[in-house]
């Protein structure tokens, strides 16, 4: 009866022992390298583009009017990272196209009916719109900039 008892012992402590030397998968040697697969991010009208490569094959584009999801383009706590950044580019576009349509609002009535107190109060609250949507812009570009960060930390070479 002992041995049984032994055997079962192993095979629960084996997976336990197993999990701790496991490495994770996004830090595992790849057999591709940082000039075929690290991301870089370039600006263009519309948003941010993710490109993987020296060829800058788009991978992803975080959106400045609005965004898809784009966080399956990463793995691991870039995934986290890509997440929080289209949260916050979500909040931020949303700011940016109330203020806009509220500053187009305000513009056609002031062209219509003279600038009178409720255009002006328009354009105000959408220039006030605009204004709160520019630093949730610029987190979501950091959030974005850290999940490309730690895409590439992957293929980084480690020296000593």
């Amino acid at each position: 009866m002992r041995f049984p008892a032994l055997v079962l012992a192993l095979q629960l402590a084996l997976p336990i022992t197993a999990g701790a030397q496991r490495l994770d998968a996004s830090r595992l040697p790849s057999p591709c390298d940082y000039a075929r697969c690290a991301y870089n991010i370039i600006a263009a009208l519309h948003g941010l583009r993710v490109v993987r490569g020296a060829e800058e094959v788009q991978v992803a584009t975080l959106g400045f009017l609005w965004t898809r999801d784009i966080s399956d383009a990463f793995d691991g706590e870039g995934h986290e990272a890509a997440r929080i950044a289209v949260r916050a580019r979500r909040w931020g576009a949303l700011f940016t196209d109330v203020g806009l349509a509220l500053l187009a609002s305000g513009a056609i009535s002031a062209a219509t009916n003279d600038l009178d107190r409720g255009s002006a109060n328009l354009m105000l609250a959408g220039a006030a719109s605009v204004g709160v949507s520019v630093p949730l812009q610029f987190l979501a570009d950091k959030h974005l900039a850290r999940a490309v960060w730690q895409h590439n930390a992957r293929y980084a070479v480690e020296t000593r």
